[in-house]
């Protein structure tokens, strides 16, 4: 642009007789943000202007908190955090803390939890505190009769027992027996 007269030259031009001030105008460039959630739902990229500055969302999956952003230059950025946008592309990856998951046993008129990170071990409930009972089986949440799985999976678990009560040691060595039934 000739400041003297306002005339925007497209180049090449030809210089005319009289001098010539040019002033260079510039556009800011742009940048994409981009997201890599590690399984988690997707968040869809981003453009934004050089210097500008933007808020890092937060994140969601399943069976899992979200606990910070981590650069490609390896910081940590939490959600919510204002970042300046710099001269280039930025990526940031969802770094998760595995959630547990609750599995209760019901014993008679008591209730037992444990918290369990999927994938772990189920611990069983301890039960040398219930003399003269035996447990018949397990029954899940629709008081069908089920097997206490190894392993702890994604969801909560529930786990009523099914008791059979011995009462013995009279004197005249009779023993008898209440089952609460496994149907």
């Amino acid at each position: 642009v000739d400041m003297a007269t306002g005339e925007e030259f497209i180049f090449p031009f030809t210089m005319p007789t009289e001098d010539v001030k040019l002033e260079a105008v510039w556009k800011v460039n742009s940048y994409t943000v981009s997201f890599n959630t590690d399984g988690g739902a997707e968040i869809e990229p981003f453009n934004v202007a050089y210097g500008d500055e933007f808020t890092l969302p937060t994140a969601e999956k399943t069976g899992y908190s979200f606990a910070f952003w981590r650069g490609s230059d390896g910081t940590a950025y939490s959600a919510g955090q204002k970042v300046a946008m710099p001269a280039g592309n930025m990526e940031f990856r969802a770094v998760w803390l595995l959630q547990s998951r609750k599995v209760t046993f019901i014993i008679g008129n008591d209730t037992i939890s444990f918290d369990v990170i999927p994938g772990q071990k189920i611990p069983m409930p301890d039960m040398s505190a219930y003399e003269n009972v035996d447990i018949l089986c397990w029954l899940d949440n629709n008081g069908k009769k089920t097997e206490i799985p190894d392993v702890m999976p994604e969801s909560n678990l529930t786990f009523t027992a099914k008791l059979r009560y011995i009462c013995g040691g009279n004197p005249y060595g009779v023993t008898a027996s209440y089952e609460s039934g496994c149907f």
